[in-house]
């Protein structure tokens, strides 16, 4: 899992307003290999809770799948 938590001193609600209270965040980091072979990192911070940060990596994996899966398609059809 490429979720990690971190502490800040102001926190902010559903909103987006800060709360003025310290508290946790978490972080998404995913590490993944482009077609063309490169080394590539995406990254989204200050998640509230750990089941949006959760939900937003299982999104980008997708995306992030189907998006090598169409362009492996379109390089056999070349070949």
């Amino acid at each position: 899992m490429a979720i990690s938590t971190r502490q800040v001193k102001n926190k902010r609600d559903s909103n987006g307003i800060l709360t003025g209270r310290p508290g946790t965040v978490y972080d998404v980091n995913i590490k993944y290999i482009a077609p063309d072979g490169k080394k590539k990192t995406y990254a989204k911070k200050g998640f509230a809770t750990k089941k949006e940060a959760a939900q937003h990596e299982a999104e980008i994996k997708t995306k992030l799948w189907c998006g090598i899966k169409k362009v492996d398609s379109l390089f056999s059809r070349i070949s």
